[in-house]
């Protein structure tokens, strides 16, 4: 069989592929686009936060015959004062930090205050015919206008609150919020030693076992025996 180049039809997409929905305007306008995604943040959020769930970083754990290696995700962080790794037992070493999500523009998300509704002009006065001078009248006491109430906005037409509106979480993948997880190690090991470097969203930690000339150190307990004299 002759070889050839092979070509997949235009409609097969050969890598996975994250189709975003749109779900603006607001819900009622495009419900065909609300995506399952949004819908399940927005019943979810009105009686628990997943933000405020608690998880576990993702970690690799390599061992060689003298030092334990630690390659643990934590996307986001990029200072050491959002993290904090302790030694709680001889053994056991914790990692606590937490992950937040990026803040959006502020005029991103309010809308300007409404403005006036235009006022109906008044009718033109219609055109009268010119009559004969009326006789002076007699001298009347000047009574001075009463002060104008001031007029709430309600009735103006005119609202002068920016609205605030909140995005919309379509694909909720990352974990955000707190990151905490413990490592018990299996033998004795260098607390301190221990040295910890963060890069790029990755902490990378080395964790020296107690080691002597480069073997396990072992302790040898001495065993005394009673010592019985001969009898006569």
């Amino acid at each position: 069989m002759a070889a050839g180049w092979y070509y997949l039809p235009s409609d097969i997409i050969p890598y996975p592929t994250t189709n975003i929905a749109h779900t603006y305007p607001e819900p009622g306008h495009h419900l065909h686009h609300i995506s399952v995604p949004y819908v399940a943040h927005k019943v979810l959020t009105k009686f628990h936060d997943k933000d405020e769930d608690i998880h576990q970083p993702k970690t690799d754990v390599r061992e060689t015959q003298g030092n334990f290696y630690l390659e643990i995700e934590l996307p986001g962080v990029k200072d050491h004062s959002e993290l904090r790794l302790r030694w709680t037992t001889e053994r056991t070493l914790l990692l606590t930090s937490k992950t937040h999500r990026s803040e959006i523009p502020e005029e991103e998300l309010v809308e300007e205050p409404g403005q006036p509704k235009p006022e109906a002009a008044a009718p033109a006065p219609a055109p009268t015919e010119t009559a004969a001078p009326a006789p002076a009248a007699p001298p009347t006491t000047t009574i001075p206008p009463a002060p104008e109430a001031t007029q709430d906005p309600k009735t103006t037409g005119t609202d002068q609150t920016p609205k605030k509106f909140a995005p919309h979480l379509t694909l909720s993948e990352r974990q955000i919020g707190e990151m905490v997880r413990a490592f018990n190690f299996p033998v004795d090991v260098d607390r301190d030693n221990t040295h910890a470097k963060l890069d790029a969203g990755l902490l990378r930690i080395v964790v020296p076992k107690v080691t002597e000339h480069g073997e396990a150190k072992h302790i040898h307990v001495p065993i005394h025996l009673p010592s019985f004299a001969s009898s006569v």
